[in-house]
């Protein structure tokens, strides 16, 4: 009796230390071209949100909120890992991001990037859909135009059919 292949949550972060590995296989270590996937997409959320706040509040609060997740010992130690938990908080974070900034925009694109990002989050972990709820009382509270709910309710399409495409 030994331990088994683990294929409780969706495949995303799966693919992508895959295509860390398949890039980097040659060139690094055997554990760290396994994670490659996952250090780089804990890189490109940490750059995210520190242009996010950048753009909103300041250069120096865009570095302040980067500096401060990447020196939290636990987010840190999960973003080496090739483990769901860090790519867990950085979905749930880039796709309320997007829904953020899909609600304010008139772009015909918002929605599409807004269940992309709802869709990469399921792709991650299924809880995931406990994001509805969430958008749906923010959006009760502070959003009550029709294009907020029109952005709200073309992205859950999207957010499926990507997650069945995935």
């Amino acid at each position: 009796v030994g331990w088994g292949l683990v294929n409780e949550h969706p495949p995303l972060v799966r693919v992508l230390n895959g295509f860390g590995w398949a890039l980097t296989r040659g060139v690094m270590p055997a554990p760290t071209a396994h994670r490659v996937g996952s250090m780089a997409f804990a890189a490109f959320t940490i750059g995210v949100l520190a242009a996010a706040t950048a753009r909103r509040s300041g250069i120096a609060a865009g570095l302040f909120a980067a500096a401060a997740v990447v020196t939290m010992p636990r987010v840190f130690f999960h973003a080496h890992l090739g483990a769901s938990d860090f790519a867990h908080a950085a979905t749930w974070f880039l796709a309320t991001l997007a829904f953020y900034h899909a609600t304010g925009s008139r772009r015909w694109w918002a929605p599409l990037l807004a269940g992309l990002g709802l869709s990469l989050a399921l792709l991650t972990k299924i809880n995931a859909v406990l994001l509805l709820p969430y958008w749906t009382i923010w959006l009760l509270i502070y959003r009550r135009n029709s294009r907020a709910w029109f952005v709200f309710l073309l992205s859950l399409p999207v957010a499926l059919a990507v997650l069945i495409a995935g």
